[in-house]
């Protein structure tokens, strides 16, 4: 079967329509499409990079530069597309200033933001507080820590759609040096999750204005996760009342390691969120959102 040219701009869905979507991409609209597909890719080559609008229940969320999107769907048990992953540039030109990659990432907050979606912690971490984001994005264990004061997953924000100010954005990245900037970032919509980070690699060009810094490199990653998905790569059980046993089991054992890990992040002198509240995503396992 002879593939087509991916268009520059492109519509994608999760579920059995996600499928549809990859597939008339691929080679062109057909009702025939492959049911058993366990996944499929789309690709763009610079300097035409793709712009994805992800549709999910009644929001669209636009992702541009994209190098690459591809749909994962694990059994017939997810309904079809239940993953979407996405590598992009952040800015429109693969190297720019400083200054210019802050306005992108501000933009691409903005949007998630605007579409609907909201701050999510994975069930396990800790619920660092919002006035310690900056503090978690540059934290460092130190060598010598106890581990009762050791703190999991630095690097994460815990406000992830209030963009950081510009001179927090330069804090950042300088005291992750000589490490490469990694800000990672974590979302939901309805039963969707988001993983996105972003990434400034060591990668440079030289500024072609005279006496101004070199120009960087700075790429994104984007993990969309839908809940039925995520729990059946987990789960085995089969019955409604097995299932529900299985994600209660699963829930308590990530509270405890939530606790856990919150209490030797208040040691290490953090806050926390009380008030966050986990969405309850049962109701998705059943019947999902898409």
């Amino acid at each position: 079967m002879t593939r087509i040219p991916t268009p520059q701009e492109v519509t994608l869905h999760f579920g059995h329509q996600g499928v549809r979507d990859f597939y008339a991409y691929t080679y062109g609209k057909s009702e025939d499409y492959p049911k058993i597909m366990s996944f499929s890719g789309l690709d763009w080559r610079p300097p035409t990079l793709g712009t994805v609008n992800l549709k999910h229940f009644d929001s669209t969320t636009t992702i541009p530069h994209v190098f690459s999107a591809t749909g994962v769907k694990k059994d017939n048990r997810t309904d079809g597309i239940g993953a979407i992953l996405m590598n992009a540039g952040l800015s429109q030109t693969e190297f720019t200033t400083q200054e210019q990659a802050y306005q992108d990432y501000v933009a691409l907050i903005t949007a998630f933001k605007k579409a609907g979606w909201q701050h999510y912690f994975e069930p396990q971490h800790a619920r660092i507080a919002k006035e310690d984001n900056v503090k978690i994005l540059t934290y460092d264990n130190p060598d010598d820590v106890p581990d009762d004061r050791y703190v999991l997953n630095t690097r994460y924000s815990s406000d992830s759609l209030t963009p950081l100010t510009f001179e927090e954005w330069r804090q950042v990245i300088e005291e992750q040096q000589p490490y490469r900037l990694d800000l990672n970032l974590n979302l939901y919509l309805r039963d969707v999750t988001l993983w996105l980070k972003i990434e400034k690699t060591n990668n440079t060009k030289p500024n072609p204005i005279p006496n101004q810094p070199e120009l960087e490199q700075y790429m994104v990653r984007l993990k969309f996760y839908t809940t039925k998905y995520e729990f059946y790569r987990a789960i085995r059980g089969d019955t409604i009342e097995e299932l529900k046993q299985d994600y209660d089991e699963n829930r308590e054992r990530n509270k405890s390691s939530r606790q856990d890990r919150e209490s030797n992040a208040i040691r290490a002198g953090f806050s926390i969120n009380e008030s966050y509240q986990d969405p309850d995503m049962w109701q998705y396992i059943i019947e999902p959102a898409y």
